[in-house]
């Protein structure tokens, strides 16, 4: 069992079947805390939560506004507490001001 001052904390991280997400999850996971692991890619979620320990997967879009109390909600419910939030989801959209969509603008802030 890991010594670090992190073990047996409980951890959410957002857009974790990737990149950041994702090597956060297994630096986190090695440090021994239990996850929520949570993204819109189903397949590379649970890909990643085979490799891990103690890890819960909630596939879902964090800009649903519902999505974040589900979240709580199954990290209480799972594991009895919270401890960290690690947001790494995250899009981008960008262009000139006569060309932008303005909805996809709101959804990035929104992530």
């Amino acid at each position: 069992m890991p010594t670090s001052p992190l073990n047996q904390q409980v951890a959410i991280i957002t857009g974790a079947s990737s990149g950041i997400g994702a090597g956060v999850a297994e630096e986190l996971n090695a440090a021994g805390m239990k996850l929520v692991l949570t993204a819109r890619r189903a397949d590379r979620l649970n890909a990643l939560a085979a490799d891990l320990t103690d890890c819960e997967v909630v596939v879902a879009d964090i800009a649903d506004a519902e999505t974040p109390q589900r979240l709580v909600d199954r990290a209480i419910e799972k594991f009895g507490r919270l401890d960290v939030v690690f947001n790494s989801a995250g899009v981008m959209y960008s262009g000139t001001i006569d060309e932008v969509d303005v909805d996809e603008m709101c959804r990035m802030v929104r992530v």
